[in-house]
């Protein structure tokens, strides 16, 4: 299970409730955060232990609705970008 920690910008646009009673391992632990470039909603989300960085632009209302799935997509689409295993890769999104 992975654990996204959300700015407050963020959090207002999501519609899932914040719950910070989790007790997650810091492995499986993620931060995201909104910001604005030029007028667009963008994703900026950071493995904490890592800081292997996954920028998400254009984000549409939609998008923030299926939040999760898109986290996924974007994970799966960088790790084959940088030539993860395809191990890695499912042990990555077997957490998602």
């Amino acid at each position: 299970m992975q654990l996204i920690r959300c700015t407050q910008k963020l959090q207002e646009k999501l519609p899932v409730v914040a719950n910070d009673d989790v007790d997650i391992p810091p492995a499986s632990c993620w931060h995201a955060n909104l910001i604005r470039i030029e007028h667009y909603d963008c994703l900026l989300i950071t493995h904490d232990m890592t800081l292997f960085s996954l920028f998400v632009p254009d984000v549409t209302r939609q998008d923030f609705q299926h939040f999760t799935p898109l986290f996924g997509q974007t994970l799966f689409k960088a790790m084959r970008h940088f030539d993860f295993s395809q191990t890695q890769i499912e042990y990555m999104l077997g957490e998602v």
